[in-house]
């Protein structure tokens, strides 16, 4: 059985009554946590009737952080390359508006007939 427990009445163990969901799944209710102990696809949890969800394990936290700082990193790297394509347009335009400048000047004197 991948799930069991005991509790205490009168000075007596009682079993605590497992409820299995499928052949991967079961779970049992404990007065002492107030909480369903769940066995499930080879993890055990704890489930909160009052709120309906499941307590985070350490590995949830761990997850849920890592996920957390990758998105994070993820929008610092978003957040460079577009400073960094602003520089590159900002440079781009720059050097454009200098060759439109040298174009104009070298049409004028053109114009002027100065050689």
């Amino acid at each position: 059985m991948a799930l069991a427990g005991d509790k205490l009445v009168g000075g007596e163990y009682k079993k605590i009554n497992v409820k299995w969901h499928d052949s991967m799944r079961c779970s049992g209710y404990s007065e002492a946590l107030d909480l369903y102990v769940c066995w499930e696809y080879g993890r055990l949890r704890w489930y909160d009737h009052h709120t309906g969800k499941y307590l985070l394990t350490f590995f949830d936290e761990r997850d849920f952080r890592m996920q957390e700082t990758a998105r994070a990193d993820q929008a610092e790297m978003r957040a460079e390359l577009e400073a960094y394509a602003r520089r590159q347009e900002a440079y781009a335009r720059e050097e454009a508006e200098s060759e439109n400048r040298t174009l104009r000047a070298e049409l004028e004197r053109l114009r002027r007939g100065d050689r």
